[in-house]
């Protein structure tokens, strides 16, 4: 029998995708000033949106956020926020060297016009520097009053307020999506949105193709403590006073 999922320790966004939060936008921003950015995400742990809706009923609390956010890192924005180089080297090669390396591009067909100097953002920073990207907020709204193709006034307020100089953070590229009208659910490829999701240990079954097969251990999706610490899984070696839940 699998162990219950800690829900309070993983982003919502890895067990749900807020499909009544359909106003979505996509910060892709770069670490000028480690320190400051530590103080801003610590101040602000509380805003992000973690997983304890998953443990309740729909309509129980804990519920979503009005707003929802998560927030991603590349190598390159946890070495900015001062992890030890040890413990970074931890992680899988694929995500320490990124996918603009020349060995890695051959690999993926990125070549010709598709090659990562060509890229708009997403290089590492002794390419073209700025255009990096460390970090991601991924911000998630069911603003009513917005048309189709329009902000949400909600995600304005938290970009014009939040992204400033003050929080260490320099945007990139900002990402904006919106419902396909009256295609509902569908993505922009033409499918069912979340029609190959897997069924995870610990949450409920999914509906899509994978619904009917065995579901995956919950530690192929996240990183596990415990299985780490018995061996059974490959990771970032840190400290314990290094990796308290939801504290900088």
């Amino acid at each position: 029998m699998s162990e219950s999922l800690e829900f309070e320790d993983i982003q919502g966004l890895l067990v749900s995708g807020y499909a009544d939060r359909p106003l979505a936008s996509y910060l892709l921003l770069r670490v000028v000033d480690g320190p400051a950015v530590r103080r801003w995400l610590g101040a602000r742990l509380d805003r992000l949106q973690f997983s304890e809706f998953r443990s309740t009923g729909r309509a129980a609390e804990p519920g979503l956020a009005s707003l929802c956010i998560n927030a991603a890192f590349t190598a390159s924005g946890l070495t900015a926020l001062g992890l030890d180089r040890e413990v970074l080297q931890g992680f899988s090669r694929e995500f320490v060297e990124g996918m603009d390396r020349p060995a890695r591009a051959r690999l993926l067909g990125d070549d010709g016009d598709s090659a990562p100097a060509t890229w708009d953002w997403g290089q590492a920073p002794d390419i073209h520097g700025v255009r990096s990207v460390d970090m991601l907020l991924a911000l998630f709204s069911a603003d009513a009053s917005c048309g189709e193709g329009a902000r949400s006034p909600e995600i304005e307020r938290f970009v014009n307020e939040e992204i400033t100089a003050a929080s260490g953070l320099d945007l990139v590229q900002r990402l904006d999506s919106w419902p396909l009208g009256p295609h509902g659910r569908k993505e922009h490829f033409g499918f069912r949105d979340g029609l190959s999701n897997p069924r995870i240990e610990g949450l409920a079954s999914g509906s899509g193709s994978g619904a009917s097969e065995q579901p995956l251990p919950a530690a192929r999706c996240c990183w596990d403590t415990k299985m780490y610490m018995a061996g059974l899984r490959a990771g970032p070696r840190c400290a314990p006073r290094t990796t308290p839940p939801r504290s900088w």
